[in-house]
């Protein structure tokens, strides 16, 4: 009984007629979507400019990373020599203070001397 009900002229015509039906519904869907579509074209666009500016983003950080990075060398150099500075003029005062203690101590010994030999003298008299 199916088999009565379906002919193939009937068949043939309801593929014919689906596909009228696809070629009229296409143009509407796209006239009424085409600002999903413009919309997805600006997002694009604005995709390919952030891509740009992260690659020049990244050239320029690059770059910097490089001198901070000369910088920190020149900044070493400049702090091993004032390390080299320091420690020579420590040197410096360590013997002059050593000299100056040195000829105090002298100077202080004589001193002593000079006194000791003042009472003895006033003892003997």
């Amino acid at each position: 009984m199916v088999d009565a009900l379906i002919n193939s002229t009937d068949i043939g015509s309801v593929v014919v007629n689906s596909t009228d039906v696809l070629e009229s519904i296409v143009p509407l869907l796209l006239e009424r979507f085409s600002w999903v579509f413009t919309l997805i074209k600006a997002i694009g666009i604005l995709f390919l400019i952030y891509m740009v500016y992260l690659a020049y983003s990244l050239i320029s950080s690059q770059k910097q990373k490089r001198r901070v990075k000369r910088i920190e060398e020149v900044v070493m150099k400049v702090d091993e020599k004032v390390d080299h500075l320091l420690k020579d003029i420590s040197v410096i005062k360590s013997t002059k203070l050593q000299k100056e203690e040195g000829s105090q101590k002298k100077h202080i010994s004589r001193k002593k001397k000079k006194e000791r030999t003042e009472k003895f003298i006033k003892k003997t008299k």
